[in-house]
């Protein structure tokens, strides 16, 4: 026996189910075959010399099945030229033609494992897009496309129990064939067949550069020409003035003051950016006013300068130190519960195990992942906090006294430019970050957010068109938004009406758990988004997403809760002396509560059966008892009762990475979704190893992208707020009031 014969044996029991031409003595010798030769790994070395074997194996296989589909083909009306040409590749596996091998070899083909829920056969696409068909006596010729044929049950049937799941197969057809034709083809292949019927077909496509990807191009462009004129300006002035400080001519002033989460948005003297001026003679400046001031908003693209105030672990005075830690430890939760859910949120089921999502999922250590929904809680949490805190202490500097409207301009501006620029690139640019038998030919949004960008613009998409949201995990931006609008009323009544603003507080908070609970229970709706068998119904799951997961009065709660905490700050001026036991005590309850929050559902996966009432009792307790034990942890650490755990979340390498949490929120759902969809073979989930590496891998990639994101979009806009608005917002306010929207500038997403 040779070694081709080898690869004749395996292909034949691989594509066993699909003919019945190669059952009976042909499995069985080929059975024998393999049983025989399989442990020499000799035979392998033969593999690419000799396809004969192949070929005449699969000509006989081919001969009779697939010419009664290609005839039946012909009622439906698939183009002349794909009948042809599919012709063509039966006559070349005839002719022995190692192409014609290759197309039928990148088929989908019955994996181990169907039992468990492997149904989605992707086959060979890189094998299928590399073929190039050159038929011997044959002028035309064409290439290998890569489709997908999703083929389902009848009505009240399922495959291994998931229903509304297809079976999906990749198959390699000429490239002259239209996904149309391939549709065809397939029912005129299922027309013995009555448990199969063809639900859809996809051929993968290039991505074609278009005025929306052309637009896109230009803009980036742009913002790269700046940032190099920038970056080289800044550069070479700073070199010069070194230079020039070296002859005792100049010295550099550099009003670069660093631009934290406290830093005022009304101080002239810091524009964010290098200013010079002489140290002799009058203290004029280099250059002209106007000259200068276009040179200073050129510098506030300057890499060097942006990256340098990113990364400096400078501590402004009166900061709260462990709110960093507290930040980026809540964005790592965030992106290892998106590490799982991304991969049950696409229109393909990425795994070949489904069947054993409820095992997984309930397993005791994954109900930190199953969770991770509780991580957007602390970023509420911390939004709150330091938007009551800070403004508290400006409305008590200025008397009460705050120009409001540069207060929501701030905020707009922080946040709006970053968002529509990446925005931008996930609409535009990201359909052509990769390929594969899962890429979507249009990119990962819906319609290219035609009809939607503009809720993002506006922060309501929690609100209109819910069920197609542009860049859906942005809902949480349109809460923070939401919140931060009506958040001055609170705090001037907690400011000028303590005991009015505490009660307005408090009933709001029983409101917000009041409808949370209400609507979970009325509506009979599940607590969490993943793993127990109401979650199993999709309406059920797209109610409580739209009723209660996105809408703000369900999720207020830690809003509500850190600006009570912020309250607390500033009335006892962050000191506060307790009792070394009152403190254990405080520890105790606070971690009790938090496990007993995130462990709770863990018997729900095992039998146990929540009634519609404890569902909405957890539902409007749960978040806020979160809050509660976080800002525990929060207060313990300011107050210095938290030893150890200050000391970590204090850690002044988190500096960096806390300033970058906006940037990776926004753009790491984009990485996790050009990697799984990219993918050429499906995940396989058994313990959570796999998904450690990916959640590592994830955070590093996140934070990479966000760097560069921040430099190039973020920073700018940061420093050129501060030198385009710092005449008009000095001149309408007073000195004294000159800091009180550096409120807004902690409030990270």
């Amino acid at each position: 026996m040779t070694a081709p014969q080898l690869l004749v044996g395996m292909l034949l029991l691989a594509t066993s189910v699909h003919s019945q031409d190669i059952r009976g003595m042909r499995e069985i010798q080929a059975r024998q075959w393999l049983a025989t030769h399989l442990h020499s790994p000799e035979t392998l070395k033969d593999l690419p010399l000799n396809y004969e074997d192949v070929f005449d194996a699969f000509s006989s296989m081919l001969n009779g099945k697939l010419l009664k589909i290609l005839v039946g083909a012909v009622d439906y009306n698939v183009s002349a030229t794909c009948l042809n040409d599919t012709v063509s590749i039966l006559r070349n596996l005839q002719q022995r033609q190692p192409w014609a091998l290759e197309m039928l070899d990148a088929a989908g083909k019955p994996p181990a494992g169907i039992l468990e829920g492997a149904i989605i056969w992707l086959g060979g696409y890189d094998e299928c897009v590399a073929v190039r068909a050159v038929p011997p006596t044959e002028s035309h010729q064409f290439a290998g496309k890569y489709c997908t044929l999703t083929l389902a049950p009848l009505a009240n049937e399922s495959f291994q129990g998931l229903p509304g799941i297809g079976l999906i197969e990749g198959i390699c057809v000429p490239s002259t064939c239209s996904t149309q034709d391939v549709k065809y083809m397939a029912v005129a292949a299922l027309a013995g067949v009555t448990q199969l019927h063809v639900v859809a077909e996809n051929c993968v496509e290039a991505a074609v550069i278009d005025w929306r990807a052309i637009t896109a191009i230009i803009v980036l462009s742009i913002f790269v020409i700046l940032v190099t004129m920038g970056t080289v300006y800044d550069v070479f002035l700073r070199m010069w003035q070194w230079w020039e400080a070296e002859n005792s001519a100049y010295s550099p002033i550099v009003s670069a003051n660093l631009v934290t989460e406290n830093s005022p948005i009304l101080n002239k003297a810091a524009t964010g950016v290098g200013h010079y001026q002489t140290i002799a003679g009058s203290g004029s400046s280099l250059l002209t006013p106007p000259a200068e001031n276009v040179c200073r908003q050129l510098q506030c693209f300057s890499a060097y300068a942006n990256g340098a105030k990113l990364l400096a672990t400078h501590r402004a005075p009166g900061t709260l130190d462990c709110v960093h830690g507290v930040r980026f430890l809540s964005m790592s939760w965030v992106i290892l519960g998106h590490c799982f859910v991304a991969t049950a949120q696409q229109e393909i089921i990425l795994w070949n195990n489904p069947i054993h999502f409820e095992e997984v999922v309930g397993k005791f250590g994954f109900q930190a992942i199953a969770n991770a929904t509780y991580s957007v809680d602390s970023f509420f949490l911390l939004s709150g906090l330091l938007v009551g805190y800070l403004t508290l202490k400006e409305l008590k500097k200025s008397d009460g006294k705050i120009f409001w409207p540069m207060y929501y301009f701030h905020r707009f501006w922080r946040l709006t430019p970053t968002y529509m620029l990446i925005l931008m690139v996930d609409v535009c640019l990201v359909r052509f970050f990769g390929d594969g038998p899962m890429w979507p030919k249009d990119g990962f949004e819906k319609d290219y957010c035609r009809t939607t960008w503009w809720t993002n613009l506006l922060y309501i998409n929690n609100f209109v068109h819910t069920d197609v949201q542009c860049m859906g995990w942005s809902w949480y931006l349109a809460n923070d938004m939401q919140f931060f609008v009506i958040s001055p009323i609170i705090l001037f009544l907690l400011f000028r009406y303590h005991k009015a603003g505490i009660v307005l507080l408090l009933s709001l908070l029983a409101a917000s758990c009041l409808s949370a609970g209400l609507t979970t229970s009325l509506k009979d709706l599940p607590v969490n988004l993943v793993g127990n068998e109401q979650v199993k119904a999709q309406a059920k799951f797209d109610v409580f997403f739209d009723w209660v997961y996105i809408k703000p009065w369900s999720r207020i709660q830690p809003y509500l809760i850190g600006i009570a905490l912020g309250y607390i700050f500033y009335r006892t001026n962050c000191k506060c002396q307790l009792n070394k036991l009152v403190v254990l005590g405080c520890w105790v309850v606070a971690a009790a509560l938090a496990l007993s929050i995130l462990y709770a559902f863990y018997p729900a996966y095992h039998g146990s059966v929540w009634s519609s009432a404890l569902n909405g009792f957890y539902s409007s307790v749960s978040r806020t008892g979160w809050s509660l034990s976080l800002a525990w942890v929060i207060f313990a650490c300011v107050t210095g009762h938290a030893g150890f755990v200050n000391t970590l979340l204090s850690w002044s390498a988190l500096i960096p990475l806390s300033r970058l949490t906006y940037c990776a929120y926004l753009i790491h759902p984009i990485i996790m979704e050009c990697f799984y969809m990219s993918r050429r073979q499906l995940l396989h989930w058994h313990n959570h190893l796999e998904i450690t590496m990916f959640f590592l891998a994830f955070l590093v990639m996140s934070y990479m992208a966000a760097f560069v994101a921040s430099v190039v979009f973020e920073s700018p806009f940061i420093a050129l707020e501060k030198i385009i608005f710092a005449k008009q917002m000095a001149a309408q306010t007073k000195p004294h009031e000159q800091s009180q929207n550096r409120a807004t500038r902690s409030v990270e997403a």
